[in-house]
């Protein structure tokens, strides 16, 4: 079945602190209102993030799929959602070590 993908509501938001602590990812900044989310026959899936920055700048950040519903191109489509309509560089941090810069063209690299 085809995830949907949405805003994440206030309801989401003990479920995404739950998974983002229990997957070891930084857990500053938990603002529900800035993630998007995958369900899966209304089983949440993953979810991620553009966290803001005060400079202004946004990070791809707290990017989670459940162990179940990996390599099935979830987390592709919750990038996807977050990147859309972005103006800019998006940054993310890799692995606590690489800063890597996302434009608007990897979305038509990664279909």
């Amino acid at each position: 079945m085809q995830p949907r993908i949405r805003p994440a509501t206030v309801n989401d938001q003990r479920a995404i602190w739950a998974w983002v602590w229990r997957s070891g990812l930084n857990p500053l900044n938990l603002n529900w209102r800035n993630f998007v989310v995958a369900e899966v026959e209304g089983q949440l899936a993953g979810f991620g993030q553009l966290r803001p920055h005060r400079d202004g700048s946004l990070e791809l950040a707290s990017l989670v799929v459940r162990p179940a519903y990996r390599r099935q191109g979830i987390g592709s489509r919750i990038v996807r959602a977050l990147l859309a309509g972005q103006q800019g560089p998006i940054y993310t941090v890799l692995r606590k070590q690489v800063a890597v810069v996302l434009r608007a063209d990897w979305l038509s690299a990664h279909p």
